[in-house]
């Protein structure tokens, strides 16, 4: 099963590192022509982030260019097993769609887990692990 995050919750991780955002995702969006709007604050409904298996922790920060960089801990099996690691994945279009995700720690390194971004001022990124 694919890992979800909703609009709201992106949005609220976002505005939890003092990043300016404006989302261009409205809370209710429409499927199609006619068809009921969609909540996008709902999990089920939510934008799927790339992973190798499981997802813990994803934390999204909005980058000084206005992508959305997502860092998570990720891994083949399930939380704890060999292999688990940190990685990050950027997003140009709000969420919709995610790049492939690149190791922070490679699987075959240490295990990593619980990666947290902090942007600075000056627009770089930093990510803290264990």
């Amino acid at each position: 099963m694919k890992s979800r995050i909703s609009a709201f919750a992106l949005g609220a991780l976002a505005m939890s590192f003092c990043v300016p955002v404006v989302l261009a995702l409205s809370v209710l969006t429409t499927a199609s022509a006619g068809a009921a709007p969609v909540d996008m604050r709902d999990i089920k409904t939510g934008l799927t982030i790339p992973d190798e298996g499981y997802c813990d922790q994803p934390y999204v920060v909005i980058t000084k260019d206005g992508n959305w960089l997502c860092t998570l801990t990720t891994g083949i099996g399930h939380e704890g097993q060999r292999g688990q690691h940190v990685v990050a994945t950027i997003s140009t279009d709000f969420g919709k769609t995610w790049r492939a995700p690149i190791d922070i720690e490679p699987s075959a390194g240490s295990e990593a887990s619980w990666v947290v971004p902090l942007v600075v001022p000056s627009g770089r990124v930093y990510a803290f692990y264990t």
